[in-house]
C-alpha cells in the first residue's frame, strides 16, 4: 500500500493515448471563433457608437450621481451579498458532505413511492399502458433498493466523499469556472462567427439551402469547440480526484498536473467531444426539417420520416452518453486513447450497474433538492438583510415600505445563488464520476488479488471492504483501520 502516485499510474497504464491531431484542431478552431466572433462584436459596437455614448451620458447624468451619493448603501450592500453566498456557499459543501446518503436514500424510496402512486392512479383512471409502464419502473426500482441496499448506500457515501474532495481541492472548483467562462465566451463568439458566414453565403449565392447545409457545418465545428472544451476541464477534475485519491499519505493533487493529465488524453477526448456534437447538430436539424415540412405544407411523410430520423439519433446519443459514463476517467486515469477508454467504460458499467443506475436516478434530485434549499435559504437570509439591516439603517429617510425592499433583495439574494450552484454541483458531478470509477478499480484489482493504495475514511473502508466481501471477494482492511 506504500506505493507512489507514479507507480500506480503504470500499474493501471494500458494502450496509447489518441493522437492529439484532433484537439489542436479543435483548439485552432476555437482560436479562430474568438477572433471573428471578437471581431463581430467590436464592429457592432463602434456602428453603434453614436447610440452607446448617449447610453453613457445619460447615464454620468443621472444614475452615476445616485450612485455615488449611495456609494455606502451599495458597498454594504455587495460586500454582505457577496461574504453570505460565500459562506453559504462553503455550509452547503459541509451539508452535501455529511447528509447526501441520507438524502439519496430518501429521494430513492419516494421515487419508489412517486411510482406505485401514479400508476395505480392511472390504471384506477383507465390507462392501462402508462399505469403498466410507471408500476413496472416502480418494480424494477424496488428489487434494486432491496436486493442491493448496501452498494446503493455507499453510492451516496460516495457523493459525500465527492464534497469533501472538493473542499480540499480547490482546483475542481477553478477548473469548473474556467470551463464555464471559456466556453461562454466560445459559445457566444461561435454564435456570431456562424451568423456572420451564414450572411456571407447567402449574399454570394442567394440561396438559402447552401446556408442551411453551411450552417449545419458550422454548427457541428461551433459545438465540438465548446463541448470538447466542457470535457477538457472535466478531465482536470479527474486528473486532480485521481491523485487526491491514490495519494493517501502525501496529496501531490494540484490544478497543474491534473491539466497535465488532460493534455495527454486530450485527442482521445477530442474524439469523444466531435462524435457527440454531430449528434447533437444532426437531431437538431433534424427536428427543424420535420418543423419546416410540416409548416410548408409538405406531405405528412415526409414531415414524419424526418421527426422518425430525429428520434434515432436522439438514443443514439442518449445509448453514446450511457456507454461512455465513464470514458473520461477511463482515459484520463488508465492515459489511453478513445476506443480502448469507451470499451473500460463498458466494462466498468458491467461491474458498476446498480450504482450507476442508482446516481442516474438519484444525483440529478439530490442535486436539485440541495440547490433548492440552499437558494430559498439565500432569498431568506437576503429578504433579512433587506428589511432589518439595509432599511432602517440605510433607507429610513425615504419612507420606503419595509416589505418591498426585503422581497427585492431577496431576488438579488436568490438569483446570486444560481451561479455557485452551479459551480458546485457541476463539480461534484464530476469527482463523483472519478470516485465511482475509482471504486471500480479497486473492484478490478481485488479480484486479482491486489489492491491499491486509497484515500478513504476509516468508516468508508470498512464498509467498501464489507461490499466485497458481498460480492465474494475477500481483502484485509489497512494496518491503521
Amino acid at each position: 500500500m506504500s506505493m507512489s502516485i507514479e507507480e500506480i499510474d503504470i500499474k493501471l497504464r494500458f494502450g496509447n493515448p489518441s493522437s492529439k491531431v484532433p484537439a489542436h484542431i479543435s483548439w485552432f478552431l476555437t482560436l479562430v471563433y474568438w477572433g471573428v466572433g471578437t471581431y463581430w462584436i467590436i464592429k457592432n459596437l463602434i456602428e453603434a457608437s453614436p447610440f452607446i455614448i448617449a447610453v453613457l451620458a445619460v447615464f454620468s447624468s443621472i444614475v452615476a450621481p445616485v450612485i455615488v451619493k449611495n456609494a455606502p448603501l451599495i458597498t454594504t450592500y455587495i460586500t454582505l451579498l457577496i461574504s453570505i453566498v460565500f459562506i453559504m456557499s462553503f455550509l452547503l459543501l459541509l451539508l452535501i458532505r455529511n447528509i447526501a446518503r441520507i438524502i439519496l436514500m430518501i429521494v430513492l424510496v419516494l421515487s419508489l413511492i412517486f411510482d406505485i402512486s401514479v400508476g395505480s392512479i392511472l390504471l384506477v383512471t383507465g390507462n392501462v399502458i402508462f399505469g403498466g409502464i410507471s408500476l413496472a419502473f416502480a418494480l424494477i426500482l424496488g428489487f434494486i433498493l432491496v436486493r442491493y441496499w448496501e452498494r446503493i448506500k455507499f453510492v451516496g457515501r460516495l457523493m459525500e466523499l465527492s464534497s469533501s474532495v472538493v473542499l480540499r481541492e480547490k482546483g475542481t472548483i477553478l477548473s469548473t469556472v474556467l470551463s464555464m467562462i471559456i466556453s461562454s465566451y466560445t459559445l457566444l463568439t461561435m454564435s456570431f462567427t456562424n451568423i456572420l458566414i451564414s450572411d456571407l453565403i447567402i449574399s454570394f449565392t442567394g440561396s438559402t439551402e447552401y446556408a442551411f447545409y453551411s450552417w449545419i457545418i458550422l454548427e457541428i465545428f461551433g459545438l465540438w469547440t465548446v463541448t470538447f472544451i466542457a470535457t477538457f476541464f472535466n478531465a482536470v477534475i479527474v486528473g486532480i480526484t485521481h491523485d487526491w485519491y491514490r495519494s493517501p499519505q502525501i496529496d501531490v493533487a494540484s490544478f497543474d498536473r491534473g491539466l497535465r493529465r488532460a493534455s495527454k488524453v486530450q485527442g482521445g477526448i477530442a474524439i469523444y467531444a466531435f462524435i457527440v456534437s454531430v449528434l447533437r447538430v444532426l437531431i437538431e436539424a433534424a427536428k427543424s426539417q420535420a418543423r419546416s415540412q410540416r409548416e410548408g405544407g409538405a406531405s405528412a411523410v415526409l414531415a414524419s420520416l424526418a421527426s422518425i430520423v430525429a428520434f434515432i439519433l436522439g438514443i443514439a446519443l442518449e445509448l453514446l452518453r450511457f456507454f461512455s459514463f465513464f470514458i473520461v476517467p477511463a482515459m484520463v486515469i488508465r492515459e489511453t486513447n478513445f476506443k480502448d477508454g469507451f470499451k473500460e467504460s463498458i466494462n466498468k458499467l458491467r461491474d458498476l450497474f446498480i450504482e450507476v443506475i442508482a446516481s442516474e436516478i438519484g444525483f440529478g434530485k439530490v442535486a436539485a433538492l440541495f440547490t433548492f434549499l440552499y437558494l430559498i435559504l439565500l432569498g431568506g437570509i437576503g429578504y433579512f438583510i433587506g428589511a432589518y439591516v439595509i432599511t432602517p439603517i440605510f433607507l429610513i429617510q425615504y419612507n420606503v415600505p419595509t416589505i418591498m425592499v426585503g422581497i427585492t433583495s431577496a431576488v438579488i439574494f436568490f438569483l446570486a445563488g444560481l451561479v455557485p450552484a452551479s459551480v458546485i454541483f457541476s463539480t461534484i458531478s464530476v469527482v463523483f464520476n472519478a470516485l465511482l470509477y475509482e471504486y471500480g478499480i479497486d473492484l478490478e484489482f481485488a479480484r486479482k488479488g491486489e489492491s491499491l493504495p486509497r484515500n478513504l475514511p476509516s468508516d468508508v473502508e470498512r464498509e467498501f471492504v464489507e461490499i466485497l466481501r458481498k460480492r465474494n471477494i475477500n481483502i484485509p482492511l489497512p494496518k491503521n483501520m
